[in-house]
């Protein structure tokens, strides 16, 4: 089968999404889901700032272990 046919069968069959309740369906339910996860990131996770400690980072990746006044 010649590559170039099954990709215009390809793009033909994923053009057709319209003619199918299911398929307009569930197309319409990612849509939406991935709206409103977009809306929950924008609300809650867009400003979320994490501090970051280079000296605790740098021990951890070496393997050293913390001195005896670390936090766990």
């Amino acid at each position: 089968m010649d590559s170039s046919l099954w990709h215009a069968s390809w793009i033909a069959k994923c053009m057709s999404v319209a003619d199918s309740p299911l398929q307009r369906h569930l197309a319409t339910a990612v849509v939406v889901k991935l709206a409103l996860l977009a809306v929950l990131w924008f609300v809650f996770v867009r400003d979320a700032h994490v501090a970051v400690d280079t000296e605790q980072t740098a021990a951890h990746v070496s393997g050293v272990p913390p001195g005896p006044g670390a936090k766990p």
